[in-house]
């Protein structure tokens, strides 16, 4: 919520599930290789340079997306949007994960 730009590892999987790969380019949200010194350092330096190139209107944008897609709020407007639905819903196993296979 504060406009920074989140260096997650690559090992978070379930990521591109939450935001789209296009979209964390565009917030951006940067990837770091796990356990690799030199992966966070470079990741660290990029989120400085890009955080200082967009400046406050990047702060903004940052801001909106969690604002409107990661509060509280909205997390739980999804949880009952998907509940109200008319969808048969299928659970599926993939990679020792149960995922909703049509959650949209």
């Amino acid at each position: 919520m504060t406009g920074q730009i989140p260096l997650v590892p690559d090992s978070v999987t379930d990521l591109d599930l939450v935001v789209p790969p296009g979209l964390q380019a565009l917030l951006p949200i940067l990837k770091y290789r796990a356990n690799s010194l030199d992966s966070i350092d470079a990741s660290h330096q990029e989120a400085l340079r890009r955080f200082n190139a967009e400046g406050a209107a990047g702060v903004k944008r940052r801001y909106e997306f969690v604002r409107d897609h990661h509060s509280l709020g909205a997390r739980l407007d999804a949880f009952a949007r998907f509940m109200r639905s008319q969808h048969c819903f299928q659970v599926a196993g993939e990679g020792g994960q149960a995922v909703w296979r049509n959650w949209a």
